[in-house]
């Protein structure tokens, strides 16, 4: 976007500005539209009940199917080779071995992967692809601000 979403983001300098300047009539006219007078969409995501019931199902048949190729003598060894890996672990490395670790850029972190859908314009408003259109359209209908997040994930269906 040319750093424009960057600009607006450091605009608030101003706003915080003019909103030191208000007196307790003003703020109290603000709080009253901004939370008590201006209408609202609450979306409430819950864990997906089948997803979690197939999810256990399948760890409990990988756990036995473990269980039954392994056998008692490879449990054992597993058992004593996790306890190993314990003590290591609680082990301090060198300080002169932790600094020869080289640190990671910043640029290598990615941010996460976000489909946007906003209402009224502006950022994300060409997102939505897990909407249809016929969604988009009466979203786009509607008199207050809608603005929605879609991302991948293994704990949560709507």
């Amino acid at each position: 976007d040319g750093g424009e979403g960057l600009s607006k983001m450091f605009s608030w300098k101003e706003r915080y500005e003019e909103l030191l300047k208000m007196d307790e009539d003003e703020w109290k006219a603000l709080v009253r539209r901004l939370f008590v007078d201006s209408p609202r969409v609450e979306v409430r995501c819950a864990p997906s009940a089948s997803l979690a019931k197939r999810l256990a199902a399948e760890e409990k048949d990988r756990k036995e199917s473990n269980r039954e190729t392994l056998g008692a003598d490879g449990r054992k060894a597993l058992a004593r080779r996790l306890e190993r890996i314990k003590e290591q672990q609680a082990e301090k490395a060198p300080e002169e071995v932790v600094d020869k670790v080289p640190l990671a850029p910043v640029s290598s972190v990615k941010p996460l992967a976000l489909d946007i859908f906003n209402n009224l314009g502006g950022e994300g408003e060409q997102g939505g692809a897990f909407l249809s259109d016929s969604a988009k359209d009466a979203l786009r209908g509607l008199p207050l601000h809608v603005h929605l997040a879609n991302f991948e994930s293994e704990f949560v269906t709507l």
